[in-house]
């Protein structure tokens, strides 16, 4: 994440809409295996904008658009894969930043995480509950962030049900593309 952290200033956001990271990060001391991984991100995030199913804003996070062209959102209600739930009870979705994702799980779905997790469900069951909340296209996303969850198993069920205080959680995956790894359960 310190490596991501770093290129962030290095990061142009055009006219178009598109991303472009400056040749002048080569002076970091960061990896080359890191360096592709981002440009081959930003690359698929390009690609979305181009193809108008994203739009990526000035803080660098990343909106996927309906097909309409509207922005799908917790709150209006475009995408039957995203809600929010009952009151006080948390949200479900996603935010997907340029360095990577926030899933969010309200209670009763983070309930069912850590218990399929601690019960040996792994990623049969988090692919279920993961799917539902990345909108399409990433949602070939959920496959891969579920089988990498789905490889802790009990350790991260418990994880998620130490951070669960009855309002749901979100769970950070750093890294880009099919490199992400989760990188930190927290409380909503």
């Amino acid at each position: 994440m310190n490596d991501v952290k770093k290129l962030e200033a290095y990061l142009k956001l055009n006219a178009d809409g598109t991303l472009t990271l400056d040749p002048s990060y080569t002076k970091l001391d960061i990896s080359r295996s890191v360096t592709n991984e981002v440009q081959d991100w930003i690359k698929y995030l390009n690609d979305l904008v181009k193809q108008k199913e994203a739009v990526i804003n000035s803080d660098f996070s990343v909106k996927i658009l309906d097909k309409d062209g509207s922005v799908l959102t917790l709150e209006n209600g475009n995408n039957h894969k995203m809600k929010v739930a009952k009151k006080g009870c948390g949200r479900s979705g996603h935010d997907l930043y340029w360095w990577g994702y926030n899933l969010y799980f309200d209670c009763n779905e983070t309930r069912t995480l850590y218990q399929s997790f601690k019960a040996g469900g792994g990623a049969t069951s988090g692919l279920a509950l993961i799917s539902r909340v990345i909108p399409v296209p990433p949602t070939q996303l959920a496959s891969v962030i579920s089988g990498v969850i789905g490889g802790g198993l009990v350790g991260f069920g418990q994880m998620i049900q130490d951070e669960h205080e009855g309002h749901g959680v979100r769970i950070r995956f750093t890294g880009l593309g099919y490199a992400a790894v989760p990188t930190g359960v927290f409380p909503q």
